[in-house]
């Protein structure tokens, strides 16, 4: 019996599929029209499983490569809102507003820090949102143009962030395997269908058509037509009694 790989699934099927379409009606290795719409069923649930595993590979990557570019712009706002703050000058705002409105935006201790956490990326974006109108004074609040590149590049996160996250992979690739062991099963069953329209059974060569090696005849043991006659051995006159 032919191992089919998991690669060549599909290419069996198409090719059991074919062979039948060249049989007449009345060949004994014509499928049953049961079995035929088993294997045409099976064999388009997988190449749709496959797409969708292709597609949700493709999607997850291309919303992690945005994620990842929007991520750098809200850092380079964020940085861009804290040097806008840091540039206050003191006749409008006291160096202890503008501490205090540092401090409410994420800022310890008045100093920007490194931006290379996601995570606190997100949560400096966020409270920039929330606390911007409770800072006092005015003066010292986050420009409104910025708020709303802010606001923007979270919406971006937002709608790029299911499409990125792993399980759906990880569903498609589960239902790709799903729909491929049934596949393997349609065709082990076309293959003892095939087994059992023949008096060969599992050496009929017919299962060649459809990608499987028929079980080769074992030798059998020969057997001489004629017994060879002993040889005598020929040696000394054994002596006589006397």
């Amino acid at each position: 019996m032919a191992i089919v790989l998991p690669d060549d699934v599909a290419e069996t099927a198409e090719r059991i599929l074919e062979v039948d379409r060249q049989r007449s009606s009345d060949d004994p290795f014509k499928l049953s029209a049961s079995l035929l719409i088993l294997v045409e069923t099976r064999h388009s649930a997988y190449h749709n499983a496959y797409v969708n595993q292709k597609s949700a590979t493709g999607q997850r990557m291309g919303n992690s490569e945005l994620a990842n570019q929007s991520f750098s712009r809200l850092a380079q706002r964020l940085r861009e809102g804290y040097r806008f703050l840091s540039a206050l000058p003191g006749f409008r705002v006291t160096s202890g507003e503008k501490l205090s409105a540092l401090h409410s935006y994420g800022w310890t201790n008045g100093k920007m820090g490194k931006l290379q956490s996601k995570d606190r990326i997100l949560q400096l974006a966020r409270l920039a949102l929330s606390v911007t109108p409770s800072i006092l004074p005015a003066e010292a609040r986050y420009p409104a143009d910025l708020l709303a590149q802010i606001e923007s590049e979270l919406d971006i996160l937002k709608d790029a962030a299911p499409g990125a996250q792993i399980g759906v992979r990880s569903t498609a690739t589960q239902a790709k395997r799903t729909a491929l062991k049934e596949l393997a099963l349609a065709i082990g069953r076309v293959r003892a269908f095939y087994i059992s329209a023949s008096d060969d059974m599992d050496k009929t060569p017919e299962l060649a058509k459809i990608g499987f090696s028929p079980r080769k005849v074992s030798g059998q043991r020969r057997i001489p037509a004629e017994m060879p006659l002993e040889t005598p051995v020929i040696g000394p006159p054994t002596s006589q009694p006397t």
